[in-house]
C-alpha cells in the first residue's frame, strides 16, 4: 500500500516598516535576529545589478521554464496574462504589491514582482498557496529570487517548513544563516542572500519513511550549496506528514530604503 500525503505548499511574503522587527508570517511561530547576530555578520556584500533583464537571466529565454518541468507535480513561471488564481490553490494579493512583470525574470518573460515602500504601513503578505498529493517519497520545493533596494535598508530573508511547529530558517544580507523551531535558535553558517541577483532556494523535506529515523528531515540549499544540513524534525510533527506540511517564504523588510523582489520558475518536484 502506498501512503498518500497532501503537501501544502504556501509562499508568504511580509512586507514590514519598523526597525528592526522580524515578524512571523501569516501567525505561525517564530523569531527574530537579535542584535549580536546582526553585529556578527559585517557589512552586506552588494553586488553591482545586471545591466538588463537577460544578462541577469540564468535560462536559455527561447525555452519556457514550465513547459520544460515535465516531472514537476507543479511549476509556476509567472509567464503569462492569466491570474494567479488560475494555478493557485488559494492566493492573498493586496494592493499592488504582486505584479506580473518583465523588468527582471529568471526565465523570460516574466516574473512576480514585490515593491515595498519604506514609509507604507501596516505589515501586508503575499501569499500564494498550492496543495499537491504527492507519494511516500521526497518533496522537493524550489523557486528562484532575487532582491534589490534604494537606499541603506538591509533585507532580511525569513524562509519557513511549516510542520505545524513552525520550523524556519533566516537568511539574510546582514546576519548569518539561522535556524529555529520547537527548539532555541542557532547561527548555523554565513550570510548567503546577496542583492541583485537572483538565487535558486530549495527545501528538501523527507518524511520519517524515507528517512528510516522515526522522524522527518528538512534540508535547504542556496545556488546548490547547503545553507542549512539535513535538520531532523520534531518526531511530534510527524502526522504532518500525511496531512498537511507547509512551506511559507517570508520576505521581511528591516528598512531605511525602499525594497524591492522577483520571484520566478516556483516548482515542487517529488523525489525518488
Amino acid at each position: 500500500m502506498v501512503t498518500r500525503q497532501r503537501c501544502a505548499f504556501a509562499l508568504t511574503l511580509g512586507l514590514l516598516g519598523g526597525c528592526g522587527l522580524i515578524v512571523d508570517t501569516n501567525g505561525l511561530s517564530g523569531g527574530g535576529p537579535d542584535t549580536a547576530s546582526e553585529a556578527e555578520a559585517g557589512t552586506p556584500n552588494v553586488e553591482p545589478p545586471a545591466p538588463d533583464a537577460q544578462a541577469d537571466s540564468t535560462f536559455d529565454a527561447s525555452v519556457p521554464y514550465c513547459a520544460s518541468r515535465t516531472n514537476a507535480l507543479f511549476c509556476d513561471d509567472f509567464d503569462r496574462t492569466t491570474p494567479l488564481a488560475a494555478l493557485w490553490d488559494s492566493t492573498t494579493l493586496p494592493g499592488d504589491i504582486g505584479m506580473i512583470a518583465s523588468s527582471y525574470y529568471d526565465s523570460a518573460p516574466s516574473s512576480l514582482a514585490l515593491v515595498a515602500d519604506a514609509a507604507a504601513a501596516p505589515l501586508a503578505y503575499l501569499s500564494l498557496r498550492k496543495v499537491v498529493p504527492v507519494g511516500s517519497s521526497a518533496v522537493t520545493f524550489r523557486f528562484h529570487f532575487r532582491t534589490d533596494r534604494a537606499g541603506n535598508g538591509p533585507s532580511v530573508i525569513q524562509f519557513k517548513y511549516d510542520s505545524g511547529f513552525g520550523y524556519y530558517a533566516y537568511l539574510g544580507e546582514t546576519m548569518n544563516v539561522r535556524v529555529g523551531g520547537p527548539v532555541p535558535e542557532t547561527n548555523v553558517g554565513n550570510a548567503l542572500i546577496g542583492v541583485n541577483r537572483w538565487r535558486l532556494i530549495e527545501f528538501l523535506l523527507e518524511p520519517p519513511a524515507v528517512t528510516g529515523a522515526g522522524y522527518g528531515r528538512l534540508t535547504v540549499k542556496v545556488d546548490g550549496a547547503e545553507a542549512i544540513a539535513p535538520l531532523a524534525l520534531d518526531p511530534a510533527a510527524n502526522a504532518y506528514f500525511t496531512t498537511n506540511a507547509a512551506i511559507d517564504v517570508g520576505i521581511l523588510y528591516l528598512p531605511s530604503g525602499s525594497w524591492s523582489g522577483w520571484l520566478d520558475d516556483v516548482e515542487i518536484e517529488s523525489k525518488p
